[in-house]
């Protein structure tokens, strides 16, 4: 995947031909990096950009000009009609949502703006300005239409490639699925929100609402049998007791350069 000064570099090449450029904003991406932390955030960009590279056509190219920015360059023929362009890059990114949420991030989302060159009618340079405020005029419409209905469920909480049903007391991974006691359920909702940090005992008192007796070898007992259930529904994740601190819900995946 390339940087911004390669997709610059191909922009300037492309301008000698036809082509598109969709600019890309993962919706989820803020509350993911505020709940769970940045590394959640990064690992998210990562699992998206997998499935949009191998995914893509030939002649469409993925690059990350910075940031928590993705941009699409697809070339095409001046003659080429652009509804097939549209439903190309459409396609792309709706598979690479649908498989970020599978990965155990059920908030993840995106907005695009997509432009055409030269059927827009602006010169090759302001395409990528233009692609933005496409981008950020469809953002806008999706809040203001947006339902209940179609926003992920906020009782749904991933870590890795497991997701916490807090309602239902349900941890959910590729091996399976295990039932939570009451306990073990807010115990788990109090770790996920600080996913890949280390949690102390007396955060984990207040925020999950443990009585004074339950601070001890309960807590303990507690966080053993979620060691057991997470190990039951993924290989991926597990809590670790970091001495004299504290907890940590840790997390991997396999690693995606860029």
């Amino acid at each position: 995947m390339g940087n911004r000064r390669a997709f610059e570099g191909q922009l300037r090449d492309a301008a000698n031909t036809a082509f598109s450029v969709a600019m890309l904003d993962l919706d989820g991406l803020k509350r993911i990096n505020d709940t769970r932390g940045h590394a959640a955030g990064d690992a998210l960009l990562q699992v998206l950009a997998a499935p949009l590279r191998a995914n893509a056509p030939r002649t469409l190219q993925v690059f990350r000009p910075g940031g928590d920015e993705l941009a699409l360059l697809m070339m095409h023929n001046r003659s080429g009609p652009v509804p097939l362009v549209d439903r190309t890059i459409h396609a792309v990114v709706d598979m690479s949502v649908a498989a970020a949420q599978a990965a155990g991030f059920p908030e993840a989302g995106c907005s695009f703006g997509v432009v055409h060159w030269p059927a827009d009618g602006r010169a090759s340079v302001d395409v990528v300005a233009l692609a933005d405020t496409r981008l950020y005029t469809e953002k806008q419409a999706r809040r203001a239409h947006s339902s209940a209905a179609e926003r992920p469920p906020s009782n749904m909480m991933g870590f890795g490639n497991a997701v916490l049903d807090v309602a239902a007391r349900e941890v959910r991974g590729p091996l399976g699925q295990a039932k939570l006691s009451p306990r073990e359920a807010e115990l788990l909702r109090v770790l996920t929100r600080r996913s890949q940090q280390v949690v102390s005992r007396a955060d984990i008192t207040a925020m999950s609402g443990l009585c004074g007796s339950e601070t001890g070898g309960a807590l303990d007992v507690h966080i053993s049998n979620l060691r057991r259930k997470i190990a039951g529904v993924t290989e991926h994740a597990g809590i670790r007791s970091i001495r004299g601190k504290g907890f940590s819900l840790h997390w991997y995946k396999e690693r995606i350069d860029s």
